[in-house]
């Protein structure tokens, strides 16, 4: 699944996309409804790691192409 640093970053900017998605959703839930279960913590640590691991995966591969310093901070910054 990870053979190459290409797709570590794939699985981890997909996960990051899905995980957002999932945040900002029981965001608008938690807002409208009024609950606040605590699903919507565990959701928000999740989404935290991946974006942690994310980053690193972006410096990783810059690395591992010989990307330039600029081209590197704006795939990470790019999460932001």
């Amino acid at each position: 699944m990870f053979s190459t640093p290409r797709s570590l970053y794939r699985v981890f900017a997909l996960s990051e996309g899905v995980t957002w998605t999932l945040l900002i959703g029981g965001l608008i839930v938690r807002a409208t409804i009024g609950i606040n279960p605590v699903l919507f913590t565990v959701i928000g640590g999740l989404h935290g790691f991946v974006f942690l691991a994310y980053g690193v995966s972006a410096a990783l591969v810059g690395v591992n192409n010989r990307w330039g310093i600029g081209r590197t901070v704006l795939a990470i910054a790019l999460a932001i």
